[in-house]
């Protein structure tokens, strides 16, 4: 549930960004929800 939350905040900011700066934005949006795939795992993991 907090990834599908994640997911649509990336989604509502990626609407404001500018298009030019897609593939920054892209990157970043990829790197955070790698991130939160890897914390959601430990702290089920260890839940």
């Amino acid at each position: 549930m907090c990834l599908l939350a994640a997911g649509a905040g990336l989604l509502g900011w990626r609407a404001f960004v500018p298009h030019q700066n897609g593939g920054v934005v892209l990157v970043l949006a990829i790197g955070v929800l790698a991130i939160l795939f890897f914390v959601d795992g430990v702290v089920q993991h260890h839940a």
